[in-house]
């Protein structure tokens, strides 16, 4: 039994948290290759998430999670960003998500808790299968450059050209 009044709040208020989490992914200091990437960038991809977020967590988005994750897995290896800023980045992501929903004045009726609870746990999930995916399609634009440059490998700095 899902929390249908926090998970629209969360999404009603999805500008709010977009802004607070870019915000807070800028000032964090293990974040420094995310310093390249524009606040647009990073803006519009967690108001997706935040926007979204009941769409994200249906029952079985699994293979929506795995293509837009493993997607953005190999958009920030080509960015050259470190694997260990962009987990974090999740990480934080939800953390945000959470204590927004956390903070939230609903009435505490033991029906109201659980829901809060189930909403909690839904995330979380939905995070870690993120991360997954994530790091699977960052590995796989990682493998495919070093399997690109292996050729190189071994080779001297310059051959004469053979006409």
């Amino acid at each position: 039994m899902l929390s249908t009044r926090l998970l629209h709040r969360i999404e009603d208020h999805a500008d709010e948290l977009a802004t607070r989490i870019t915000r807070r992914l800028r000032e964090e200091p293990n974040l420094v290759a995310y310093h390249s990437l524009s606040d647009s960038n990073l803006y519009d991809r967690i108001f997706d998430v935040c926007k979204h977020l009941g769409e994200w967590l249906a029952d079985k988005p699994e293979e929506k999670i795995r293509v837009h994750y493993e997607e953005l897995g190999r958009q920030r290896r080509q960015e050259a960003i470190p694997l260990h800023e962009v987990v974090l980045a999740l990480l934080l992501t939800k953390e945000e998500i959470l204590n927004f929903a956390r903070s939230a004045e609903l009435s505490e009726t033991v029906l109201e808790l659980y829901g809060k609870e189930e909403l909690e746990l839904q995330v979380s999930r939905f995070f870690d299968r993120s991360i997954y995916y994530l790091v699977r399609g960052y590995e796989e634009a990682l493998r495919l450059a070093l399997r690109a440059a292996a050729p190189l490998r071994g080779r001297p700095m310059y051959q004469a050209a053979r006409f």
